[in-house]
């Protein structure tokens, strides 16, 4: 599943356009959100934290670790929201928000 273009900054500073897309992680089948553009781009937003709790359909925990900006991003651009969800993993308090589709 695909959502519409919108503008991602890269490392080095330049604006690409990306999609997003969900999948599933192989090892517990839950939701996996990636960032691709053009032929050789693709991130994975979410982390896959086995150990922590449930959570609804098209809910995930983000990646501040990697991504420290992604939160406001998908807010910003109405791809996700927020729950008040947390589970600490490492030095790191990883937020859910909520995916639509």
């Amino acid at each position: 599943m695909k959502k519409k273009d919108l503008v991602w900054e890269i490392a080095s500073g330049e604006q690409i356009s990306v999609t997003v897309q969900f999948e599933s992680y192989n090892v517990n089948g839950t939701l996996a959100v990636l960032l691709c553009g053009g032929d050789d781009f693709e991130e994975v937003i979410t982390t896959n934290l086995p150990e922590s709790i449930l959570l609804p359909e098209m809910v995930q925990f983000v990646d501040i670790n990697n991504f420290p900006k992604i939160g406001e991003w998908l807010k910003k651009n109405g791809v996700a929201t927020p729950v008040g969800i947390f589970v600490q993993s490492g030095f790191c308090q990883y937020p859910a928000y909520s995916f639509k589709k």
